[in-house]
């Protein structure tokens, strides 16, 4: 009983032996919650560069995601199939590489992926997105900038020494319904002209060309705005701090800057 006790006291493992992976660990988390605050800093000392950077980045995060979208779900028209190498062997035994295009139905998901990013992903696309996301952000910074000075958050301080705390609430509340209202009906309007204006302007249009783009797709992407942002626009004009406003639009729009993508490019 005692060599077994002995024995298993020699078998436990060190503490020790684990110390590297935490300090590794610990390290990595303060050196990621470092970037992010110094991030978070940025919109506050350099706030057009960094809402600039940021759309361009998720502009192009939501083309890229629209074409995954297309080529997972077999919509693309550049790619139907996908060519995988097989290795077998013949009657003789004698080993032969044969290429074989399959249906996109059958390919391996890991072949689809490589598929995707090696023939498929259209990188030009992404990269005018990226451009377009760039350009946009100035816009936004300066809209929302705006709406904060036309339409206030809610009472002013003065006001508050007045008023109860659900008349506060109700103050806050209408403060937030006019900016909703005033968001879709101005900037949304003219977002979408300038989202399908620019990008046709980057993807080699006419005047002709965009002004018919913009009577085929225009109002079908307006609605579709109106059924989407209130909701989004609710949180950001509630809780979300003015600097931080173009970074939560942002994020929260990675799906719709999809959905332009697919609207922009649709055949």
């Amino acid at each position: 009983l005692d060599w077994c006790r002995s024995h298993a006291h020699h078998k436990r493992p060190s503490p020790s032996l684990f110390a590297p992976f935490f300090l590794s660990l610990s390290t990595t988390m303060a050196f990621v919650r470092g970037l992010w605050t110094a991030y978070l800093r940025s919109f506050e000392t350099h706030p057009l560069t960094s809402k600039s950077l940021t759309s361009g980045v998720l502009y192009g995060a939501g083309d890229l995601l629209a074409q995954g979208i297309s080529y997972y779900r077999n919509d693309d028209a550049k790619a139907p199939t996908a060519h995988i190498e097989e290795v077998h062997e013949e009657t003789d035994g004698a080993v032969v590489d044969e290429t074989q295009t399959q249906s996109l139905s059958v390919v391996p998901a890991s072949g689809r992926r490589r598929a995707f990013f090696s023939e498929v992903w259209d990188k030009e696309r992404t990269l005018k997105m990226c451009t377009f996301g760039l350009a946009i952000g100035p816009y936004f910074h300066h809209w929302f900038r705006i709406l904060e000075r036309i339409v206030p958050r809610g009472p002013t301080v003065a006001q508050l020494a007045g008023m109860t705390t659900m008349q506060t609430r109700l103050a806050k509340a209408k403060g937030v319904a006019y900016r909703i209202l005033g968001d879709q009906a101005i900037n949304a309007p003219t977002f979408t002209v300038l989202f399908f204006s620019g990008m046709g302007l980057l993807n080699g249009m006419d005047t002709k060309q965009i002004s018919t783009k913009l009577q085929n797709d225009y109002f079908t992407t307006l609605k579709a705005n109106w059924c989407v942002w209130p909701f989004i626009q609710l949180v950001n004009f509630f809780f979300v701090p003015l600097h931080a406003r173009v970074l939560y639009v942002n994020v929260a729009a990675v799906f719709w800057n999809a959905y332009l993508s697919f609207m922009n490019y649709k055949h």
